[in-house]
């Protein structure tokens, strides 16, 4: 997949992931856009790094749909930050983010 841009990647870094309420369609978690509403290039740089993950629009939820624990899909996300920035800085700051969230931290 190619390079993301930096619009892209703030909104995957802000995204709002939650467990589905017992008793909805399925056991998983979602995930929103918390910043209201994308231009459209952006939103397709988004979605796209979602699937590529095992996102699925679910339309009912308004939402993306994962079949995976919380953390897995945040953890998923940062990294694939990581793999899309250019920046080492910004590299630097995901894996930082995706050590609090999983508490693994990568080898010197």
């Amino acid at each position: 997949m190619k390079k993301i841009s930096k619009e892209a990647l703030n909104v995957l870094s802000t995204m709002k992931v939650a467990p589905i309420a017992p008793g909805r369609w399925w056991p998983g978690v979602t995930v929103r856009i918390t910043g209201g509403m994308l231009d459209r290039k952006v939103y397709q740089e988004v979605n796209t790094a979602l699937e590529s993950i095992g996102g699925v629009w679910a339309r009912g939820l308004k939402a993306h749909r994962f079949d995976r624990s919380e953390a897995e899909v945040k953890a998923l996300v940062l990294t694939k930050c990581d793999l899309l920035s250019t920046s080492i800085a910004e590299r630097r700051l995901r894996t930082e983010a995706l050590a609090s969230i999983t508490g693994a931290f990568p080898a010197p």
